[in-house]
């Protein structure tokens, strides 16, 4: 996302942009940080089965997906994040608790 966006808050627009940029730019997901499980503390969470046309259910997408084990961290991640949406999930973790790469962070408050 680019800063000139300026998002001082967690809305639909801010969750769209997160999964837009990563799908287009960034390994179509996003690292989140987690407090159990990996030793780095962050879990990865692919988007890759959101609004996947192969899917058998035809409701599947942005706002309604709910991610399972094998979308975090492929199967070995956090519990956390189980069964939550995009949305959920951001809103757990926080504006500052979730990046598209992980290269040069080190921890976000």
């Amino acid at each position: 996302m680019e800063q000139k966006e300026n998002f001082t808050e967690i809305n639909e627009e801010y969750i769209k942009e997160i999964y837009e940029c990563a799908m287009k730019y960034f390994g179509e997901g996003i690292y989140v940080k987690q407090e159990e499980g990996h030793p780095c503390r962050w879990d990865f969470i692919s988007f890759k089965q959101i609004d996947n046309e192969d899917d058998e259910y035809d409701d599947c997408n942005l706002d309604n997906y709910t991610f399972e084990h094998s979308d975090i961290s492929d199967c070995c991640g956090s519990e956390e994040f189980v069964g939550r949406t995009l949305d959920a999930v951001i809103r757990l973790v926080g504006m500052k608790g979730w990046c598209f790469e992980l290269n040069g962070v080190d921890y976000l408050e």
